[in-house]
């Protein structure tokens, strides 16, 4: 596509900015030719990273910028409107009229989303790939996502394991995704499972939990085999409300640090107590595996993940939210 083509459909929307930003239309279609020109000559470039009209505008706002602005514009033909704009001065003008005239603020906020967007995945990428044992979140997290089924419903609760999953794992319907809330009220996630089995027994229902959440509700894996509901619970275990200990320390009520849990304590052998069928998972690499075999049961299934104990969200924009 040529130069010509690629910007002919904007020019109308671009002459329209001019004459707001200008005052007038003979005013405004001498920066739109002047921009042009310059763009002719080979004196200014299109950016070629943006699209089309985004560039176009970029290009006529430095030729804007970088001509004095005529303060006697004509007043012949201007409306009412056009002449309170005149008395905005010219950088809140043309911001402005981009937002509310082009709609720009909308597009802006997109580039940016889709920018930070990118950023964060290449920050996250290099956990996602890592099947180092034991595993950590996003690891964990890669498999979970790809073996739910589209229809699931998902429970989540925890810590850091309802922060980083709510991130990693998709949602495709709307009111199909439950979870602790802002507060972080434990103890709802198997309660929210159950409900989900009862309201929809033809749909798979997924309880993603933390070790120390599961210890809210964990009982009611007896009430899941009680009634067959086949709800499928994955565990993700570093041993505390946050990473724990590796060990329990000597004279633990002065030693162990407050958040701390039995790491890897075996929740998978509390299911299968109850009748239901367990797996314990200590390294990535056979947790897609065990994932499947719990999907095929025909019963309730309980997933222990251990992940390890230096696994972390990715570094916060703010330090509250660490």
């Amino acid at each position: 596509m040529t130069i010509t083509e690629a910007l002919a459909p904007h020019l109308p929307y671009l002459r329209r900015y001019a004459r707001a930003l200008t005052g007038s239309q003979s005013s405004g279609d001498a920066y739109v030719r002047a921009a042009l020109t310059a763009l002719l000559a080979g004196k200014s470039d299109l950016a070629r990273d943006l699209p089309p009209r985004v560039a176009l505008y970029r290009l006529f706002t430095k030729i804007w910028n970088s001509v004095a602005v005529n303060d006697n514009r004509a007043t012949e033909g201007v409306l009412p409107g056009e002449q309170k704009l005149a008395h905005i001065t010219p950088l809140p003008r043309q911001a402005f009229l981009l937002v509310a005239l082009e709609g720009y603020e909308k597009k802006v906020e997109e580039a940016k989303g889709d920018k930070k967007a990118a950023e964060k995945a290449a920050m996250i990428a290099p956990q996602i790939a890592d099947d180092e044992a034991p595993a950590n979140y996003y690891r964990a997290l890669k498999d979970v996502a790809a073996w739910m089924p589209k229809n699931a419903f998902l429970s989540a609760e925890g810590a850091g394991t309802m922060d980083i999953g709510l991130t990693q794992l998709p949602s495709f319907s709307a009111r199909s995704c439950l979870n602790a809330g802002t507060y972080g009220t434990m103890g709802v996630g198997l309660g929210q499972a159950i409900a989900a089995c009862i309201v929809h027994p033809d749909q798979p229902v997924i309880h993603l939990s933390g070790d120390s959440a599961i210890g809210f509700s964990g009982m009611e894996m007896e009430t899941l085999v009680r009634y067959n509901l086949p709800a499928k619970i994955v565990v993700l275990n570093n041993g505390g409300i946050g990473p724990g200990m590796p060990q329990i320390p000597e004279n633990p009520m002065f030693n162990l640090k407050p958040n701390a849990l039995i790491w890897g304590a075996r929740y998978d052998r509390v299911m299968e107590a109850f009748g239901g069928k367990g797996f314990l998972v200590e390294d990535p690499k056979d947790l897609r595996g065990a994932l499947d075999e719990a999907m095929n049961f025909r019963g309730p299934a309980l997933v222990n993940v251990v992940i390890s104990q230096g696994s972390a969200r990715k570094t916060q924009e703010f330090g509250w939210h660490s």
